[in-house]
């Protein structure tokens, strides 16, 4: 190699090393100079040629790799921005859409009203007979009463009923499936009869001794030999039992005392006489003016060997009605208007137990026991009712007192027997008089 090459070759490196310096600075790696000799030997060798090939080194490669992490999450920044935009648009777009369909249901709401004021306002057309609906089961029967009318002319509808009913009992119609619809009907008709609040009702209501468990246990033994329910059994009567027994806690309420005369039981006597008085229609002219009321007191036996004495009230008001029938208590008389009748007056329905002793019957009973019973039906006639419970206050009643005489006796403490010596004959006086 001359001299004059090398000397070029030299300044071509030093230029090489100023543009390494350029492209290191700008983020670039260096570059290589590899020098090639001429191949041919013979002809005039020029200057050996400096190619250069870039070659990244490591540090530029970590360089340019964080410039295009910086460009990716530029990148980023702007995906998100433009989807927050794109979704804010979409959210007013919705949030138009809801108010225009709130608007659309408003209106179809309002049009709708309108129809139908003006399907009422609109007078009704009567339908020819033509046009009218003709119900598949009245076609049915008339066609029925047809057919009876001429296979059996003249024959009244009793008689065509017990037909009919022949034929079903008897299996001839509908392959034998009415006789167990029939059998069936007869069972719900039983058991309507002997559903268990009425035999409880038998129960409370019958003398000791006439309707007892084992006349229910009786019943389903002999009468009703084929098992299929015709009648409530003990156990349902006794959760109807329950059910009373919460239910007039609930309404009434009373309370039990043990006293030396025995076990006694104290209805609440305001809730007993409002509970009558909305029975027999009478609780709104007790609110205006007087309503008739009698308080009595009577004993009876329990067994051969016990008693006991009850305390209650009845309705004596003429204008009441019964209440479970709803009949008057008084009519007008056929031969004078002006004059009225009792009805049904004669009902224990119009009767409320307001105490209850099991105790034996004496004067010291109605003393001690009894006493609270009369002072509240004198408070009755002299004050009336006061308001209670948010129900409104309740005018003076008429107060009356039939007992008989012994219990009539028992509480004034004049006459009795012979026996007793004491105030005999102020009742024997009293009858004299009278005759």
């Amino acid at each position: 190699m001359r001299y004059n090459e090398f000397h070029k070759l030299k300044n071509r490196a030093s230029i090489s090393k100023r543009f390494q310096c350029q492209r290191a600075s700008k983020g670039y790696g260096p570059i290589h100079i590899r020098v090639i000799a001429n191949s041919s030997a013979n002809s005039e060798s020029p200057a050996p040629l400096a190619i250069a090939s870039p070659l990244l080194d490591q540090s530029g490669c970590k360089r340019k790799n964080r410039r295009a992490a910086a460009i990716r999450k530029e990148l980023d920044k702007e995906a998100l921005r433009r989807c927050l935009e794109e979704n804010s648009v979409l959210n007013n777009s919705l949030e138009e859409c809801r108010k225009k369909l709130k608007s659309t249901q408003a209106m179809l709401s309002r049009s709708r009203q309108c129809q139908q004021k003006l399907i009422l306002q609109k007078p009704s057309k009567q339908s020819s007979p033509n046009e009218e609906e003709v119900d598949p089961f009245k076609k049915l029967c008339e066609s029925i009463d047809k057919v009876f009318s001429v296979h059996y002319p003249g024959k009244d509808p009793q008689t065509k009923a017990k037909i009919l009913l022949e034929a079903l009992s008897g299996g001839i119609l509908f392959h034998g499936e009415g006789v167990a619809l029939l059998q069936e009907l007869k069972r719900l008709y039983v058991r309507d009869i002997f559903k268990d609040w009425k035999v409880l009702k038998a129960f409370d209501c019958s003398s000791i001794g006439a309707f007892k468990t084992s006349t229910v246990k009786a019943l389903h033994s002999v009468l009703d030999d084929q098992k299929i329910g015709l009648f409530p059994s003990p156990s349902s009567i006794d959760r109807a039992r329950g059910l009373l027994d919460k239910y007039t806690m609930s309404e009434i309420g009373c309370h039990r005392e043990l006293t030396k005369y025995g076990e006694v039981y104290f209805m609440n006597f305001d809730k007993v006489i409002r509970l009558l008085l909305k029975a027999t229609g009478l609780y709104e002219k007790a609110q205006r003016t007087r309503v008739s009321l009698s308080f009595t007191a009577d004993g009876a036996l329990l067994l051969s060997s016990r008693t006991h004495v009850s305390c209650g009230v009845k309705i004596t008001d003429i204008d009441g009605l019964h209440p479970v029938t709803k009949k008057p208590l008084a009519i007008p008389s056929e031969e004078n208007e002006n004059e009225m009748v009792l009805n049904c007056m004669q009902s224990r329905e119009l009767c409320a137990i307001m105490v209850m002793a099991d105790a034996k019957d004496s004067k010291d009973l109605y003393e001690d026991v009894f006493k609270d019973f009369y002072e509240y039906s004198e408070r009755l006639r002299m004050f009336g009712m006061p308001v209670q419970d948010g129900e409104p206050a309740l005018h003076p009643f008429l107060v009356s007192h039939p007992q008989d005489m012994k219990s009539t006796q028992t509480v004034c403490k004049r006459g009795g027997n012979c026996k007793m010596k004491l105030f005999f004959f102020v009742t024997f006086v009293a009858v004299l008089s009278l005759i």
